[in-house]
C-alpha cells in the first residue's frame, strides 16, 4: 500500500508485485516477465564500510541483471543536478553518453561532464620514452578518442564538458565526480559472452562500492540477451 501511495503522489502508475523467495532471484524473474529495461535498487548506508559491503541483494542484482541498473543512495533525489558520464572509449561508451544525455534532457540540465581516464603503461622505458613524454602521448591519444566520441553528439543542445585525468580508473572517476559536485555517475559494463555476462567489470564494481553517489550501470543489448538465455534454462 505504501509503494502504491508513492506512485499516486507522483502521478505515476505503479504496479506493486509481492513475491515469495530470494529477493534477488525474484527481482530478476520480474525483470524478465515485465520486459523492463531498467532496475532501480537501493543501497543501505552512507558510510565507507556500508558502500564496500553494498548489500547482498543490490550486489546480486547489479551483477546478474540483464538490463541496466541504477544503484540509488540514501538521501539522493530523483531529479539530478549534475551528471558525470565515464567514457572508456569502448562501444558501450556511446550508449552511456546517450543515457546521460536523455537524463540531462529530462531534468533540463545545461551540460554533463564526460570523464576519460588513462594510466601510463609500464613499458615506456623500453619504448625509449620518459615518463612525461609517455604521459603526454597517452593524453593525446585519449583526447583524440574522446573527441571522436563527442563528435557523434555534436548537435546536442546539452553541453558536453570533456575531462581527461591520469590515474586508476575507478578511483579517478569517483574523485572527479566529487570535484564536479555530481550527484549521478553513469558508466558501462562489458559483458561480451554468456560467461562474461555473469561478471561485472571491475571498474564498475569499484566505482559502485567507493562512490557515495548514485550510480547507473548501463548494460549493452548483448549482455541482456546472454543473461536472458541463461535465465530461461
Amino acid at each position: 500500500r505504501e509503494l502504491a501511495h508513492w506512485g499516486k503522489s507522483e502521478k505515476v502508475p505503479v504496479e506493486v508485485v509481492v513475491r515469495k523467495g530470494s529477493a534477488a532471484v525474484e527481482i530478476l524473474k520480474t525483470v524478465k516477465e515485465a520486459k523492463a529495461d531498467l532496475v532501480v535498487v537501493g543501497s543501505h548506508g552512507k558510510g565507507a564500510l556500508d558502500r564496500i559491503l553494498l548489500g547482498s541483494v543490490a550486489e546480486k542484482v547489479l551483477h546478474l541483471s540483464p538490463v541496466s541498473v541504477l544503484i540509488a543512495r540514501p538521501g539522493g533525489k530523483p531529479d539530478f543536478t549534475r551528471i558525470l558520464c565515464a567514457a572508456d572509449i569502448s562501444p558501450t561508451s556511446e550508449l552511456c553518453l546517450q543515457w546521460s544525455l536523455d537524463l540531462a534532457a529530462r531534468d533540463r540540465l545545461d551540460g554533463i561532464c564526460v570523464v576519460n581516464t588513462f594510466e601510463v603503461p609500464a613499458g615506456y622505458l623500453e619504448a625509449g620514452m620518459t615518463y612525461d613524454s609517455a604521459r603526454e602521448r597517452m593524453r593525446e591519444v585519449h583526447q583524440a578518442e574522446l573527441g571522436r566520441l563527442l563528435a557523434k553528439f555534436k548537435g546536442s543542445p546539452i553541453e558536453l564538458e570533456p575531462v581527461i585525468e591520469e590515474g586508476p580508473a575507478a578511483e579517478t572517476i569517483v574523485k572527479v565526480a566529487g570535484q564536479k559536485e555530481a550527484d549521478l555517475i553513469v558508466l558501462g559494463t562489458h559483458g561480451r559472452s554468456r560467461l562474461a555476462a555473469f561478471f561485472l567489470g571491475s571498474v564498475t564494481t569499484k566505482v559502485v562500492r567507493q562512490s557515495p553517489l548514485s550510480v547507473l550501470a548501463v548494460k549493452p543489448k548483448q549482455h541482456r540477451h546472454s543473461l536472458l538465455e541463461l535465465l530461461d534454462r
